[in-house]
């Protein structure tokens, strides 16, 4: 019905008191409710007039609530314990801690001999390799080396070094045959610039020492050059120094100035890759009072020392650079640290290795930077060239103008004097 509230919950007795009310026009009527007796009206049906009171029936357990203490509400708190009062016999071993055994390529060969670690992580059994033990169990680890990817991306550097010197000798050559000349034979930078990249494959790669590493120049691996400067790479000879020593052909290719020393007092820390230069270096600390309080490093090849920055016991070689952002001196970027536990004065020879790849890359650098690379500074030189002549065409062409101007007012004058003559001389005929 319009403008009625239902009041729900009400049981099927007082619903029906509640309907007769309404009916006879009553706007109030009495129903108790499980021995509660209240006035329910439809202007307040929804809210409720009760009121309940609860108690607590303790029956014939007990009541007694018990709080418990700090100690046994704790969880992982310490217990004071003492093993004092057991045995051996107390206890039951059900695992036995033991070793875990190697065999490297059958080697140990005696069945019984094995290498042992005590660690789940070993790393100094084989070279390069972690093993992390999560299992008990046997298990054989086989490894392989992917020399056939790096045979394809050495192949593809060939053939990229190969367009470079068909190029340059396309355009610095002359053919007798036609009479013409490459547009570049006169340019001696380009000459200059194929020198210095051939250099990298010809020479011993910059940090690598006979008697130390395996592998000296490119040559050793396979990569030979012949009589027109063509590069070429011998996959047999890559595998056989492959086989000999892996890790020497990536270092020879990629080493990215890696570093060691031959002190235990003055160790190498980094190296700048960029501007570091790759080769050996003499290093001289000294130690007074666990302080460092003198610093000079150069180059082998070198017979001046220079003063190295250091703080703590970290020393720094000279980072100057120019105004084209380049370092001054070779050490630049390359760290050392310093054992200052020993006064005195130490010296060490310090290697910084960088592969014949990386060797190119830095001759391109220079080549192509754009601030004073080769190629830059050849562009500028020819720029130079261009201008001047232009120059002088430009003066040629205007005292040629000058010059043709003088000889049409010359000729036209001339003209002008024939002509009058021509008139003279057929007047005086007639």
């Amino acid at each position: 019905m319009a403008g009625s509230r239902w009041v729900f919950g009400m049981s099927e007795r007082c619903m029906s008191t509640f309907r007769r009310s309404h009916l006879a026009g009553r706007n109030w009527f009495s129903c108790k409710v499980r021995g509660w007796s209240s006035w329910i009206s439809p202007e307040s049906a929804g809210v409720s007039q009760m009121q309940l009171s609860l108690t607590y029936n303790s029956g014939s357990g007990s009541t007694t609530l018990d709080i418990p203490t700090i100690s046994q509400s704790t969880v992982g708190g310490s217990v004071a314990a003492s093993l004092a009062g057991f045995t051996g016999t107390d206890f039951v071993e059900t695992q036995s801690a033991q070793d875990s055994r190697f065999k490297v390529d059958g080697y140990p060969l005696g069945a019984d001999e094995w290498i042992t670690r005590s660690s789940n992580t070993v790393s100094d059994v084989i070279s390069g390799v972690a093993l992390h033990l999560l299992d008990i169990g046997t298990v054989n680890v086989s490894l392989t080396r992917d020399t056939e990817t790096i045979k394809e991306k050495l192949n593809t550097w060939v053939e990229a070094y190969n367009e470079v010197v068909m190029y340059i000798d396309e355009n610095t050559s002359y053919d007798k045959d036609t009479g013409e000349a490459g547009i570049l034979m006169s340019d001696q930078t380009i000459t200059s610039m194929l020198s210095n990249l051939r250099r990298t494959l010809i020479q011993r790669t910059n940090g690598f020492v006979i008697d130390v590493d395996s592998f000296l120049m490119p040559g050793q691996i396979g990569l030979e050059l012949d009589g027109d400067g063509m590069l070429s790479l011998d996959s047999d000879a890559l595998s056989d120094a492959l086989t000999e020593d892996y890790l020497a052909v990536l270092a020879l290719i990629g080493a990215d100035k890696s570093g060691s020393s031959n002190s235990n007092t003055i160790e190498f820390y980094s190296a700048s890759s960029e501007n570091t230069t790759a080769g050996t270096y003499d290093v001289e600390v000294t130690v007074s009072g666990g302080t460092i309080t003198s610093a000079r490093i150069k180059l082998k090849s070198e017979t001046t020392w220079r003063d190295a920055s250091f703080s703590e016991n970290i020393v720094m070689g000279n980072s100057i650079f120019n105004e084209y952002n380049t370092a001054v001196y070779p050490e630049s970027g390359l760290a050392l640290t310093v054992d200052l536990s020993k006064d005195g004065t130490h010296t060490a020879t310090v290697r910084v290795k960088q592969g014949f790849t990386g060797a190119m890359e830095d001759v391109l650098d220079g080549i192509l930077k754009t601030t004073n690379g080769m190629l830059t500074l050849d562009q500028d030189q020819v720029q130079t060239q261009i201008d001047r002549l232009q120059d002088q065409i430009d003066r040629e062409e205007e005292r040629l103008e000058g010059v043709e101007e003088r000889l049409m007012s010359k000729y036209a004058r001339l003209e002008k004097v024939l002509t009058l003559l021509q008139n003279q001389t057929a007047a005086l005929g007639s």
